[in-house]
């Protein structure tokens, strides 16, 4: 894997040569030892960073807790502040001609 950028506890982007993949995280207990370890898995895979950061943000905002329209708009403002804080000097990097 190339890059690993932590967004929160649950969710991270990834890449691998060819691609982009939101990743989720999930908790895992060793059988033998009983080590608590954490395991990241791809859940989407796209062509360029600025399509995997709008997948994360819309996925974070589609499983946000919100049962009113107020709270989803809360929600929504601050998944923006933390993608933006996160990859906003991404958002302008332009890789080829």
């Amino acid at each position: 894997m190339s890059n690993f950028l932590k967004v929160s506890d649950k969710y991270a982007i990834a890449s691998e040569k060819r691609q982009w993949m939101v990743q989720k995280s999930r908790v895992c207990t060793d059988k033998e030892t009983k080590e608590v370890s954490t395991e990241w898995s791809s859940i989407s895979f796209h062509s360029d960073l600025n399509q995997a950061v709008k997948e994360l943000g819309q996925l974070m905002l589609r499983t946000s807790d919100a049962t009113s329209c107020h709270e989803l708009t809360e929600s929504a403002q601050r998944i923006s502040k933390l993608l933006n804080q996160q990859f906003a000097s991404s958002a302008s990097i332009q890789l080829g001609a």
